[in-house]
């Protein structure tokens, strides 16, 4: 369904958007839980687990002030998160270890969230 002209079905589909990134949230949580749980804190991959850790306090941010721009937000720090989800799968499998669904499906889900791509700050 598209968001367009009434009022109703824009609240609708914005109820819908915040539900989505209700989900990826979760999705995120589980995730890193699950990569943590089966030995995440190895060195290999690490610095991708630490990063995708630090993306989703912007995330989570944005879910809480959803009401008053959050939404914005989101489509602007979903995509890093994306990102870095991708790059925790991709050291995941460098490392030979196996890839939690949730870990593909909150990638697949933050990815869908913007359009926009991830802009990281200069020094990052």
């Amino acid at each position: 369904m598209r968001c367009v002209g009434l009022l109703l079905v824009a609240a609708a589909c914005g109820s819908s958007q915040q539900d989505q990134a209700q989900q990826t949230l979760q999705l995120t949580a589980q995730a890193l839980v699950d990569v943590e749980t089966s030995g995440g804190e190895t060195p290999e991959i690490s610095d991708a687990l630490e990063d995708a850790h630090n993306w989703l306090s912007p995330v989570e941010a944005a879910v809480d002030i959803w009401a008053d721009g959050g939404y914005a937000a989101y489509e602007r720090v979903a995509p890093c998160l994306a990102s870095a989800l991708e790059n925790l799968r991709d050291a995941l499998v460098s490392a030979d270890r196996s890839v939690p669904t949730s870990l593909e499906q909150a990638a697949a889900q933050a990815l869908a969230a913007s359009e926009l791509g991830c802009r990281r700050a200069p020094d990052e």
